[in-house]
Formats: structure tokens, sequence, C-alpha cells
């Protein structure tokens, strides 16, 4: 009689778990629905309770992942980066989970360069531009009025420099030390 309780005792916890395992089954077709029709805003917080109901299993890690997905469309890297963190201690989730948070460290360190380009340059680079503005600029020459273009005036023609006289070589010729 002891050992045909203990059969019941099993035959109980396997139908226990097979139902746990169609409700989470079920939880998780739930979340896809609500994803389907009202999109990630609504879905997370169903995966996020299919996580919570049915810890540590194959479809908590489903649920996980796709809550992962939905919020890293919809931004929240920080939070995508915890589930992706949570995901690889799943070993059938690892390496995607691995995957994904190499192209989140990939993203955010192009973001930070893009970010610092668009700051512009550090503050002492930013405080030397003003002084640099300051001086005075150099002088234009005087531009002609349309009119005066049009009637032949404005600017004389420019002469060209005139060439630089020719060296003097050979004996008695003194370069640069007098010699």
């Amino acid at each position: 009689p002891a050992a045909e309780g203990a059969h019941e005792k099993g035959k109980d916890s396997k139908a226990d778990a097979e139902s746990k395992g169609s409700d989470a089954k079920a939880a998780l077709a739930e979340a896809r629905t609500v994803r389907q029709k009202s999109g990630c805003g609504a879905a997370v917080k169903a995966y996020d309770d299919v996580g919570a109901r049915f810890p540590a299993t194959v479809v908590a890690a489903e649920a996980m992942w796709e809550a992962a997905d939905c919020y890293k469309s919809m931004g929240d890297t920080a939070r995508a980066r915890e589930l992706y963190q949570a995901l690889r201690s799943y070993a059938s989730y690892r390496d995607r989970a691995e995957a994904e948070l190499g192209d989140a460290n990939a993203n955010m360190a192009g973001n930070q360069m893009a970010s610092k380009a668009a700051a512009g340059p550090p503050p002492a680079a930013a405080a030397a531009a003003p002084k640099m503005a300051a001086k005075k600029p150099a002088a234009e020459a005087p531009q002609a009025s349309p009119q005066a273009t049009a009637a032949g005036g404005g600017n004389p023609p420019v002469k060209p420099a005139a060439p630089a006289p020719a060296r003097q070589t050979g004996p008695g010729a003194a370069d640069a030390y007098g010699y």
C-alpha cells in the first residue's frame, strides 16, 4: 500500500507538471496575442507575468526573450539588456543573448562617439574659439558698387607682383653669414 501511495503521488506530480507546462504555454500564447493586437507596450507586462508565474522554465525564457525584443524595439535598451543578461543562464539562449549584448555594446559605443561629435569640442577648445573670433579680421579690398562695375568702373585691375631679384653668385657675393 505504501508503494501504491508513492506511485499515486508520482502520477499526481507528473500531472501537475504537465498542467503547469500547458498553463505556461497558454500564458505565453496569450502574451503573443496581446503583442500582435496591441503592440509591445501592452505585451511586455504579459511577458513579465509569464516569467513571474513560471520561473526557471523554458517558457519563461521564451517570454523573457520576446520581452527583451519588445523593450529593445521600444528604445528601452537598459531593460532589454537586463533580460539578455538573465537569459545567459539558459543554455538554449546563451549564444543569442551574448550576441544581442555584443550588438548592444557596439551600438552604445557608436552612439557615444556620435554624441561626442554632436556635442562639439571640449570646453577648453570652445573657450579658445571666442578669443580667436575676437581678433580683428584681415582687411578686405573695398568692393565696387554694382552700378560702378556696370559702368566700367570698379576696382582697378590687380598688378602681378614683381619677380624677386636674381641672386648674386660668384666671387664677392656674400651669403647670409657674410662669407
